[in-house]
């Protein structure tokens, strides 16, 4: 990955785009081991970009922060802080944007087709012998889940829901994507920005087998089917 990266700065560097330093930008950085890492391994392989390299962590989470914190502040010789998507449109930057196993957590609607009908799955709380549950719920679609929908039989020839389904099928909709790669773009002044991250080809991901969709939580490395079990203390992925 350093070795992409330092490519991706060395044409930005030929091409002679006026910018005092290049931005190297990771977006959920997690425990900051990452950019610790490419920051350490540009240094073999291009010393000399070092001091013109700023690195920038965007995260929202203060405790993760305060974790990033430990590891970067290790770094010599390296320009870094910490800022958030909305400031950096404000003064976008040169560079390359990173963000890795980001979009996975991104919040999804769950979509319940059943009787020849959609909705939009829910949580309701449920009172059960004076002891509180959580429960999933029917409702109605949004004008937005009803665009998606028709937009993706339109133009990306998705059927909805897929052929020789027996019973409720459900599926995802990642609801927030394009709202973020609208944003993630006017942070860029000239640059790279690279995704990584797991996913699937339509024609496996809404598949009549696949009825649960990809939604699955995680917790202590334990990976659970039931959502909704442990609330608050997983953490929730969906391809």
């Amino acid at each position: 990955l350093a070795i992409q990266v330092v490519e991706w700065l060395l044409d930005l560097e030929k091409s002679g785009i006026d910018s005092e330093l290049f931005s190297l930008i990771e977006v959920g950085p997690g425990e900051g081991t990452l950019s610790r890492d490419l920051i350490l391994a540009i240094a073999e392989i291009a010393p000399a970009l070092i001091s013109k390299i700023e690195l920038i962590l965007v995260e929202i989470n203060v405790g993760m922060r305060r974790r990033q914190e430990k590891v970067v502040n290790n770094l010599a010789g390296i320009n870094y802080r910490w800022s958030n998507i909305e400031d950096l449109i404000l003064r976008p930057v040169t560079g390359v944007i990173i963000a890795n196993e980001v979009l996975d957590a991104f919040p999804v609607e769950r979509l319940v087709f059943s009787d020849n009908k959609v909705f939009r799955q829910g949580v309701s709380l449920n009172k059960i012998n004076d002891e509180y549950f959580l429960g999933f719920v029917d409702l109605n679609p949004t004008p937005e889940i009803i665009k998606f929908l028709r937009d993706s039989s339109s133009l990306l020839k998705i059927e909805f829901p897929p052929k020789d389904i027996s019973g409720r099928w459900v599926t995802e909709w990642h609801c927030d994507v394009p709202s973020w790669f609208r944003k993630i773009s006017q942070v860029l002044i000239n640059g790279s920005l690279l995704v990584v991250d797991y996913a699937m080809e339509s024609k496996r991901y809404y598949n009549a087998k696949r009825k649960d969709g990809t939604l699955i939580s995680y917790r202590n490395q334990e990976a659970n089917s039931n959502v909704l079990k442990d609330a608050g203390l997983c953490d929730l992925t969906a391809h």
